[in-house]
């Protein structure tokens, strides 16, 4: 909430940014299916009303993790207010923790960081970054008991 108040006041962009291996990438969908094009399509109207320009990045590439990127930081990726790893399915361990951190001292904005692994990055900086998860694998619309309802 912080984030986006400092960028309503200051009449600022607003940037999402996503990184992580094909399926983040939308690979086997149509461009338009992926997540962070309809994140962006279902807040851009949001973000406009409030006077805020939002800019959205998927980032996500197949064939190769985040590693090649983290090392890249800003140059890579970008500036971000909110940053979100999405490789697990082929990345696990010190390459994520490396992600956390580069997403962290990389750019002018320190930006919140959605990712499943957090290792000991708010140890590591005295609970000041702004890390978060996001619901994997957990259906967001209740099953439907039956085809009547």
């Amino acid at each position: 909430v912080r984030k986006l108040l400092h960028a309503l006041i200051t009449n600022d962009e607003w940037y999402a940014v996503l990184g992580g291996h094909s399926a983040a990438a939308g690979h086997g969908n149509q461009f338009q299916q992926n997540r962070q094009i309809t994140f962006h399509h279902l807040m851009e109207p949001v973000f406009d009303k409030l006077g805020v320009r939002l800019v959205s990045r998927n980032m996500g590439q197949g064939g190769v993790g985040t590693l090649q990127f983290s090392i890249g930081g800003k140059d890579m990726y970008g500036e971000a207010d909110i940053m979100e790893w999405d490789s697990a399915m082929t990345e696990k361990g010190n390459t994520v923790d490396l992600w956390n951190k580069q997403a962290i001292l990389s750019g002018e904005r320190v930006p919140v960081i959605l990712s499943p692994f957090h290792f000991n990055v708010m140890d590591e900086t005295n609970g000041t970054a702004m890390m978060g998860n996001l619901l994997v694998d957990a259906p967001m619309v209740p099953a439907t008991p039956d085809d009547e309802k």
